[in-house]
């Protein structure tokens, strides 16, 4: 036997062991991230709902990672930015993901990275304050 067919072997059955390892595992951690997920997203927008009013969610979709809202017309996306920094809270305007001189009033909302339910309620609650001085 040849020093490359024992070493073709053992990565074969390495790479046979791995496979049956994570592929038991992949399935419950898919599952846990898709409900984690969902909960995220339910509490952003139930929070959104609840404590700030003056924001229309427009998109949040299953599986995703963010929430899209329009602002109220007497706002642009670039000065709630500047407001939710000023009040600990990071938001990305709209329109970074448009061309040049489309939209300007919304918001994309990332949930998937909060610590915890009760930080995404805690942002929310921060974002509304930064808005309520803008109006």
């Amino acid at each position: 036997m040849d020093r490359n067919y024992r070493a073709r072997c053992v990565t074969t059955m390495q790479s046979s062991t791995t496979t049956a390892v994570i592929g038991a595992a992949i399935g419950r951690h898919l599952r846990r991230l898709a409900t984690a997920l969902r909960d995220r997203r339910e509490t952003t927008t139930r929070s959104l709902a609840e404590r700030c009013p003056h924001l229309t969610v427009r998109a949040a979709r299953p599986g995703g990672y963010h929430v899209w809202t329009s602002l109220p017309d007497a706002v642009r996306d670039d000065e709630a930015v500047a407001a939710a920094l000023r009040h600990a809270v990071s938001v990305s305007p709209g329109s970074a993901y448009y061309l040049p001189g489309g939209p300007n009033r919304h918001l994309r909302l990332s949930y998937v990275a909060a610590a915890s339910p009760e930080e995404i309620v805690r942002g929310v609650e921060r974002l509304d304050q930064a808005l309520r001085q803008l109006l």
